[in-house]
């Protein structure tokens, strides 16, 4: 293989790596500061970074490649990751003019597995652009050393050190370095007669970067930030430099210093003057100054001016690195041994291995979580919240990763609470006794100065009119070094989140309760459980479109010690009873959870679900349970105004209605694209239940798109289909429980249904192929579905039903009551104990139900009221139940102590879960929705 093919797998192998988890990360806090710029039209993106501290050629280029490819973490990467692998290109160039081919070959592979070039090619910043530009100056400036009466490479450099300035000020260091180079071999060689073309061109770099020139004075003279580096020792700067150089940022030197003491002696034996012939004409000593410079020159130049202003960053070392794996590949080629050779390269790359995997995947090097934290803000979100963030170090941030409507964002002190808005407010903190040059005192400026009696007077304004106060903690001690607004939000609110994210910055998102109370619309006294109150809500929306949200307010109130951290679940029901949408939270945060809660304190806590794409127009119900997430048991609910099955408060009706614009499908677990006859395409379908026992539910969602309007109505069936093609289980319903027919669908509306049939007992285990179909209601004609008349989902594993209790011989006591067309209750059993009763139900199977029932137990009293109950599945779930099957069920009722004396009377009944509609009994006395098994009379 010819050496430029071997260089040019070698680049195309640091593409490859580069590529590997490109975007896996959040991006931190500079890189969203990149694409906030980059998002700007020119002239703001301009006006902007003169009141930055980096200038904007780099940006130029993000905002058009952003225009064209998109903003999302691979794609903007990316445009970092093409100047890293073009850097690969140039470093393999460089090096075959500087030591030939052999150098060049290992230098490309040195650099393409670099976990330092890594590092900054997956990142979204100008560090790869930098140092492509670096290098272009340096090769356009030694070939002017070779013929400096040539005005090209003069004019190229030219060009070259004026980029550089316009992307990264750090360059400016290397310029100044490579030009006193230049100009020292250039005397040497050309003697006086080298000044005039070097001077020129270093003023035309001057000339065409002097538009910017006095803006970078300023920036440089008084910054507009506040000081966020601090000083370094020289000998901690060489350490950390060399060890980054050498393995990348995610190694600990202490630990790998033989391994460094191993680069460090490659690269003397590398940067050695040794005499070779090179395309720029250059003596070894020359050569080895030049390698030696580039890197080392800046650096110095840097920790020169440092003893003035902190300036140090091992990020601002890349762009001058590119001579640094010249150099240390020049050392590999000059060990004479193979051996040594061939143990150097495999040390170096078990080293390199060892930090990649480490910058992947250790929790300690992972780049700051600022797409979960903000995901994690922004789910928790609710009307009338505000958030507290950095000025200058957060907003970028969140302007990125947070998609959720914004109320207001500016300045905290610059806020004053109005009418209601739209969505929470965003509120930028100042820097605390901050330096008044401070974004020099423009009014848009990311940084400003501020002093504490000002930011309480702004906070107290926040507390007096949001319930609740979100901060978005990052980078805080630079703009609030005494701690002020931490220590405010502690003495005058409640915290009640505090969620810690990855990453070397320790990003929160805190939470507070100020105290105002928001009035709330309807007053419920709901009593769930026996230790808590639901005092009132507010449904804040009670019509919202399909991929939107229903939000309300919750008060709740402690009665007396709460023994758990209860979780509350706001859902969404159709008419027909089917759940559509829940959202489940532990109420307000971890931080104080209902445990904690002291009797007597109302508790302000918003709620939100968010209701999915595709959920059919029409009035739903919106309820509420709160459950015990150690047995997740539903707390029961005293009150018949609001309680629903006993253990759900319903807290109204809200209505949905058709997206206003165009929305993007939901995502279901298997995309499809099948049109049925033209007139409605199936887009997906939802997780199916493969393996299933005899009873069990066969329950999936689909998602249709209307092609045309108007529709006939159409009839969904779904089927399973026997051995001989026959089908053994046949469910036809219209769409949303026959509540939306296809005759109100709009044109391109999506709609997302649910199927469910049970299994019947008697169906024998095996595989059976399940369908899906449409219908035409008014004359059967099956629609077809591509070349075919259904659509084949895969195969239903059905195995053998569970066993239940059985009985045999005569009930205790008889009844002989009919439940449906599925059951007759033959007897029952009643056991009176202290405190208790046990009863025993015998049930005759007729054959399978249509739903999976529920049994009820009701002590009721004189007055009518329930004073005990017990609802439970039977122990063989009725869709199992086969023609024959003679079942025993038994359950418990607690007796409440101290009830009046008189008759009560035990009955029992059947009833559908979701809807709670109660099967039919047919007794010798009539038909009823329950069966009356004993009055027994309390003493």
């Amino acid at each position: 293989m010819r050496a430029k093919e071997a260089g040019l797998l070698t680049i195309l192998g640091g593409f490859a790596l580069r590529l590997y988890r490109l975007g896996a990360q959040s991006l931190w806090y500079d890189e969203t500061v990149s694409l906030l710029l980059a998002h700007k039209s020119i002239p703001a993106l301009t006006a902007h970074t003169a009141r930055d501290i980096h200038p904007p050629l780099y940006y130029y280029l993000l905002h058009f490649w952003i225009k064209a490819a998109g903003d999302s973490e691979f794609s903007v990467a990316f445009f970092s990751l093409w100047f890293g692998v073009l850097s690969l290109a140039l470093v393999y160039r460089f090096s075959r003019r500087l030591f030939g081919e052999n150098v060049a070959l290992m230098a490309c592979l040195l650099a393409a597995f670099s976990p330092y070039n890594l590092w900054y090619s997956q990142e979204v910043r100008m560090y790869t652009f930098g140092a492509c530009l670096g290098l272009l100056a340096a090769e356009f400036l030694l070939r002017s050393l070779t013929e400096p009466a040539r005005l090209k490479p003069w004019i190229a450099y030219s060009v070259a050190a004026a980029a550089s300035l316009y992307t990264l000020y750090y360059l400016a260091f290397l310029l100044v370095t490579l030009a006193i180079f230049s100009l020292w071999a250039g005397l040497k060689r050309w003697g006086k007669g080298y000044i005039l073309p070097w001077a020129g061109a270093q003023a035309l770099a001057l000339a065409l970067y002097s538009p910017w020139l006095g803006i970078a004075f300023r920036q440089a003279t008084e910054p507009p930030v506040p000081p966020w580096r601090t000083f370094t020792p020289l000998a901690q700067v060489l350490t950390i430099s060399w060890s980054a150089l050498s393995f990348g940022h995610s190694v600990e030197p202490g630990k790998i210093w033989p391994l460094l003491a191993l680069t460090l002696a490659l690269y003397i034996i590398g940067v050695w003057p040794r005499n070779r012939e090179n395309s720029y004409s250059l003596s070894a000593g020359e050569r080895s100054a030049f390698l030696v410079l580039y890197t080392f020159g800046p650096l110095a130049i840097i920790q020169g001016l440092s003893y003035l202003t902190p300036l140090y960053h091992p990020r601002y070392l890349f762009p001058y690195s590119p001579p640094f794996y010249i150099a240390l590949a020049n050392g590999l080629a000059k060990l004479k041994r193979k051996g040594a050779l061939a143990l150097s390269l495999l040390l170096i790359g078990v080293a390199s291995a060892w930090s990649i995997c480490r910058l992947h995947f250790d929790p300690k090097f992972a780049s700051d979580d600022h797409r979960g934290a903000v995901k994690f803000l922004e789910e928790r979100l609710r009307e009338g919240d505000a958030v507290l963030i950095n000025a200058g170090y957060a907003y970028p941030v969140l302007s990125y990763y947070y998609h959720g409507p914004v109320g207001w964002m500016g300045r905290l002190v610059n806020y004053w609470p109005s009418s209601p808005r739209e969505g929470p407010v965003f509120l930028q903190t100042g820097s605390i006794g901050g330096s008044k040059s401070l974004g020099w005192g423009h009014p848009e400026a990311d940084f400003y100065p501020t002093t504490a009696e000002e930011t309480a007077r702004a906070l107290e304004r926040v507390f007096a009119n949001h319930p609740r106060v979100w901060v978005y903690r990052c980078y805080d001690t630079v703009v609030d070094p005494e701690g002020f607004i931490r220590r405010w939000l502690d003495e005058n609110g409640l915290k009640f989140e505090d969620a810690l994210f990855a990453g070397e910055s320790y990003v929160r998102v805190q939470g507070y309760l100020t105290g105002h109370l928001l009035p709330y619309a309807s007053q419920a006294g709901a009593i769930v459980g026996d230790a808590l109150e639901l005092e009132g809500f507010s449904i804040l929306n009670d019509v919202a479109e399909a991929g939107g949200a229903v939000e309300v307010r919750l008060d709740w109130r402690a009665l007396r010690p709460i023994p758990e951290d209860y979780k509350v679940s706001l859902r969404l029901y159709s008419k027909s009873g089917r759940l559509l949408a829940q959202a489940d939270e532990q109420p307000l945060g971890s931080y104080y959870p209902s445990s904690h809660w002291p009797p007597g304190q109302t508790i302000y806590h918003p709620m939100k679900v968010k209701v999915p794409v595709g959920t059919p127009p029409g009035s739903y119900f919106l309820d509420l349970l709160v459950y015990s997430p150690t047995t997740m048991e539903p707390l029961p609910v005293r009150g018949e105004k609001w309680a629903v099955q006993g253990v759900r408060v319903r807290l109204g009706e809200v209505g949905i209605l058709r997206p206003s614009k165009p929305v993007s499908p939901p995502e279901l677990k298997r995309k499809l694209r099948v049109k049925f006859g033209g007139m409605v395409e199936l887009l997906g379908v939802g997780e199916v239940p493969w393996k299933v026992k005899a009873g069990d539910a066969v329950q999936f969602q689909v998602l249709w798109r209307a092609l045309s309007s108007p529709l006939p109505d159409l009839i969904v069936f779904a089927q399973l289909l026997g051995q001989d093609g026959r089908p053994l289980v046949i469910k036809e319903t219209m769409p949303a429980d026959n509540l939306y027919p296809t005759s109100r669908w709009a044109k391109s509306e999506l709609v997302l249904d649910e199927v469910k049939f049970y299994v019947p007992g008697e169906i024998p285990p095996g595989r059976y192929p399940l369908i899906l179909g449409l219908i035409r209601a008014d004359n059967r004609e099956i629609l077809p579905a591509g070349r075919g008349k259904y659509v084949v989902l895969g195969e239903i594993e059905v195995e053998g039903r569970q066993p239940g209790a059985s009985y045999e011989g005569s009930p205790p006591k008889l009844l002989g009551a009919r439940f449906g067309d599925f059951a007759v209750l033959e007897g029952f059993n009643v056991d009176k104990g202290v405190g208790h009763i046990s009863v025993a139900l015998y049930w005759a199977a007729l054959g399978s139900a249509p739903e999976r029932y529920k049994i009820f137990l009701h002590f009721k009293g004189p007055d009518g009221q329930i004073h005990a109950q017990a609802d439970f599945f039977p122990q063989l779930p009725t869709t199992a139940w086969i023609k024959g099957d003679r079942l025993l069920d038994q359950a418990d009722l607690t007796i409440p102590p101290g009830l009046p004396p008189g008759p009560y009377t035990l009955i029992a009944g059947m009833y559908e879960p979701d809807s709670g509609e109660r099967v039919p009994v047919q007794t010798e006395s009539g038909l009823s929705d329950h069966v009356i098994l004993e009055v027994i009379e309390l003493p």
